[in-house]
């Protein structure tokens, strides 16, 4: 199970519409940490866009009962690339919170493991079908490819995958409990 502390700094992102887009989560108190490509999900912009957005994205913490709808601008931008060398990481947005985060929030520091292949691990999403009930999804980390992008694979055969819907979101590792990138 995804720790409290890790949950409650989930963030949903969502689009002009309040249409739910992706995930983050808060890396500090003021920094939201997810993907280029939900970024310009929710902005309705190609994510392979090289120049960093400047509209303001809309987003609310999901675990926490009551959470107002926020606002944060993107600092940080690393968009797809269709043929990223190895060793280059891609698919990166951090979005800085244009407002105090709500009090029950805490950030998570992502644990750098040197080898993620073989970690086991559990996500969390909003999959198409399930409406706006978040659902969990276990797996385990395979290799590492051009672009930063690690392989997953589903540790069992019922349940959910991950999939559209959970872009964005941390993976929490099962043997640190720590989320790891």
């Amino acid at each position: 199970m995804i720790p409290l502390s890790v949950q409650n700094s989930i963030v949903r992102i969502l689009s002009k519409r309040d249409d739910f887009i992706g995930l983050g989560f808060l890396i500090d108190d003021q920094h939201i940490m997810t993907c280029a490509h939900v970024v310009g999900g929710a902005l309705g912009v190609r994510a392979e866009t090289i120049e960093m957005p400047s509209s303001l994205i809309s987003l609310d913490f999901p675990f926490i009962k009551d959470s107002q709808a926020l606002e944060g601008s993107v600092i940080h931008w690393r968009p797809p690339k269709p043929h990223a060398s190895a060793g280059e990481v891609d698919d990166i947005a951090v979005i800085h919170l244009n407002s105090k985060k709500p009090d029950k929030v805490t950030p998570v520091i992502p644990l750098r493991a040197k080898k993620l292949s073989g970690h086991k691990f559990q996500t969390f999403g909003y999959p198409k079908g399930y409406g706006n009930f978040p659902v969990f999804a276990d797996g385990e980390m395979g290799e590492q490819g051009p672009g930063g992008r690690i392989q997953i694979e589903s540790l069992k055969s019922k349940g959910i995958p991950v999939q559209k819907g959970f872009s964005g979101s941390p993976f929490v590792g099962f043997y640190w409990f720590r989320v790891l990138f």
